[in-house]
């Protein structure tokens, strides 16, 4: 994106030709200003005068903007989050982040953070002690409960939440409250299949000798791999793209395969076909049979392309397929697998890639209405997001539990007729539909653990204490126990140990025997 801009002594580091940076390949990963070696570039600071200022301490923690589980350190400040870097030797984004992780996190201190339990009285929200807060969500929940039924009450959980508030969040729904309508804020409706592989990590996708993207706009959503997948061209790597959307990494590409929407699957279908093909034409060439060379489908991907991606493949001995985990259809993934099950390859070779912070980690410990934790099937499968939306309007849902950031069009859930209980960390005028608001924690503000999508728990650990005075798991443990169900944990230690012991044996199918 930079560059030299004029010749001899007028010579100037500019944005390339003179654009605007926006119109440059520039990726807003911020690389140019922790390279500066003279300091004429510096990040604006959050701050009301300019520096130097001088860390006070520096906290390691991991990046929850996406699921690619960065290693970030936080520099604090005054008390204040002065600028995000990364460690440069370690093994995720070896020292790299996207503009969200390095530059997006002033809203963390920003004006609007909530820093009081609200409840409704009246037509108004009003402060109240976390006591009042935690007794009124637990006796509008009961009232539902007892006129209406469990399966009247819906619980949505962030995908920015740690393994140990999703893990309460799923007691609190099956165990407490017993109701089967929990899910995801962001569900993920193709990726599940996925959940029983272990996924390739970074690091082979980097030492990978084809990589094959499917509807993935790496350099825009998932930057850190795109450098990987860079990486790999480097070293003699080959890159294949099957999508409907034009990427910067095209011009790396041997093969590029454009789908017009709706057409994906046909596509796959095509790419999987021509790999049988081609490996029924090798053991009958081997074995001094002629046969017809296979031909891709007829459609809008030139069969050049689609044959070129599918001799690649083929060729590779550690191909690795990357995909949208948000993007990809049950139907496409299932695709996919076969043909990865048909490569060199020892082990999956499929790596799903999530936007949400804890996607995976939510998706192993049941955060869904079709799956238990471990990824067992529910038998009494409840309600998704769309329907909970549904029913909450038509007046089915009576109560609903939004726990953490990020739900999108949140006035599709709120309304009079449905007892709302919201944890968030943000005020919005949406919340004045709510009855009970708990102010919430951010990933800045939190103990515990996440997983990526390369399927490793990594640490999260705070900066500062919440403005709140409580992190996410006290208050769903101080809902609980308002409830006359408490949870006996006292620090997300001692909740990952009761989530690992949980996972083992639900491994073994016990999980919630009468629940499923």
């Amino acid at each position: 994106a930079l560059g030299l801009v004029n010749r001899g002594y007028d010579t100037v580091v500019r944005p390339t030709l003179e654009l605007p940076l926006k119109d440059t390949a520039c990726e807003s990963c911020g690389q140019c200003v922790s390279t500066c070696p003279t300091g004429a570039l510096t990040a604006k600071l959050p701050f009301d005068k300019p520096g130097p200022w001088k860390d006070d301490r520096v906290v390691r923690t991991t990046c929850m903007r996406c699921g690619i589980g960065c290693i970030i350190d936080l520099h604090l400040s005054g008390g204040k989050i002065s600028r995000v870097t990364s460690p440069l030797r370690q093994e995720v984004n070896d020292g790299n982040l996207c503009v969200k992780g390095a530059f997006e996190f002033e809203h963390v201190q920003g004006p609007n953070r909530l820093t009081r339990p609200l409840v409704k009285r009246g037509d108004a929200l009003e402060k109240v002690s976390w006591e009042e807060a935690f007794n009124a969500a637990a006796a509008g929940l009961k009232e539902v409960i007892s006129r209406f039924g469990p399966e009247s009450v819906a619980v949505l959980v962030s995908d920015n939440m740690s393994n140990e508030e999703n893990f309460l969040a799923q007691r609190l729904a099956r165990q407490i409250l017993k109701t089967p309508n929990i899910e995801s804020t962001n569900p993920v409706f193709g990726g599940t299949v996925a959940l029983n592989d272990v996924p390739p990590s970074y690091e082979e996708v980097a030492l990978a000798d084809f990589i094959l993207v499917v509807e993935a706009d790496l350099p825009e959503d998932y930057l850190i791999v795109a450098q990987k997948v860079r990486k790999a061209c480097k070293n003699g790597g080959k890159l294949g793209i099957i999508g409907g959307k034009a990427t910067r990494l095209d011009g790396k590409a041997a093969y590029v395969a454009p789908v017009r929407t709706g057409d994906t699957p046909a596509v796959l279908a095509a790419f999987l076909d021509l790999i049988k093909g081609k490996k029924r034409e090798k053991a009958q060439a081997e074995a001094g049979k002629e046969t017809a060379a296979p031909q891709p489908a007829a459609g809008a991907v030139k069969a050049a392309d689609l044959n070129g991606l599918a001799e690649l493949f083929l060729a590779a001995k550690s191909p690795v397929i990357i995909l949208d985990g948000e993007k990809i259809t049950a139907e496409e993934l299932a695709i996919i697998q076969e043909a990865d099950s048909l490569s060199g390859r020892k082990g999956s070779g499929i790596l799903p890639l999530f936007k949400g912070g804890n996607t995976r980690g939510q998706l192993k410990l049941g955060i869904s209405p079709y799956l238990l934790p471990a990824g067992i099937k529910a038998r009494n499968r409840g309600l998704n997001l769309e329907q909970v939306a549904a029913a909450a309007g038509a007046g089915t849902v009576k109560a609903l539990l939004i726990l953490g950031d990020g739900l999108k069009n949140e006035a599709r859930y709120l309304f009079s007729h449905v007892f709302t209980v919201v944890l968030t960390s943000t005020w919005r005028p949406d919340l004045n539909k709510s009855d009970v608001v708990f102010p919430g924690a951010t990933f800045y503000e939190t103990r515990g653990t996440t997983t990526s999508c390369e399927g490793n728990m990594r640490e999260i650990n705070p900066a500062f204490p919440p403005p709140g005075g409580k992190e996410n798991w006290e208050i769903l443990k101080g809902l609980a126990n308002a409830l006359g169900s408490p949870i006996h944990a006292d620090s997300p230690d001692e909740i990952l140990e009761q989530m690992k012991r949980w996972l083992f044996v639900s491994s073994l199918g016990g999980f919630l025997s009468g629940q499923g």
